[in-house]
This record gives structure tokens, sequence and C-alpha cells, in this order.
């Protein structure tokens, strides 16, 4: 288990002066628990040495990712839900996605065989 430390917490303060990172950023470069990252991130949001600069649709399901930055200013807005149309569509696709590529996993371990 990684412990946050000095030169960590440097580190992750050094992330958000380079610019928008998302917590899934901080976590993956400094090899820390998505927890610990995001109690530290949200320390210094609270109390006002950062800000959330934009927002994002990230993974599979579009979910929306703060990007944090360092200083001073104004939280972007968060964007408004998905329609349920438009949700409903991307969750037939990934549906869809899964049938085949179960049907390809099937189809290359009969032809091994």
């Amino acid at each position: 288990m990684i412990r946050m430390g000095p030169i960590l917490y440097a580190r992750l303060v050094g992330m958000l002066v380079d610019g928008p990172v998302t917590i899934q950023d901080i976590q993956d470069e400094l090899g820390l628990h998505e927890f610990t990252v995001r109690d530290y991130v949200k320390a210094l949001h609270k109390h006002k040495l950062c800000h959330i600069a934009v927002w994002s649709l990230a993974g599979p399901k579009q979910r929306r990712v703060a990007h944090y930055t360092w200083g001073r200013g104004a939280d972007a807005r968060r964007p408004p839900p998905l329609p349920d149309k438009l949700r409903q569509l991307h969750y037939r696709q990934r549906q869809a996605a899964r049938t085949l590529q179960r049907a390809m996993s099937n189809f290359t371990k009969g032809a091994i065989k």
C-alpha cells in the first residue's frame, strides 16, 4: 500500500498546476487508491485551492468526469444528464458489441480445435 507523503502530495499539486486532470489521471500517475486521491482533491477544492475547469464524458457509460485545475476560480457548470433515448441507445450499442464479441470468441474457439 502506498501512503500519501510530502513527495506524492507535491506531485499531486504539480499535476493540478500543469493543467486540468481527472481523479483517475492522478490515481494512475501516483499509484494511490481512488479514495485517497479523491479525499485530497476534495479537501483542496473545499478550501478553494483548486476548481473544476471542465466536465467531460468518459467511459462506456458516458459518465460525467470533473477535470480539476489549480487556483481559485469558478467551477464549470455540470452538464445536464443525457436524455433517456440517448442513454438507451448507448446501452443497446454496448449490448450489441458484447454479443458480437461473444460470438467471435465462440467462433475462434471452434476454429482452433
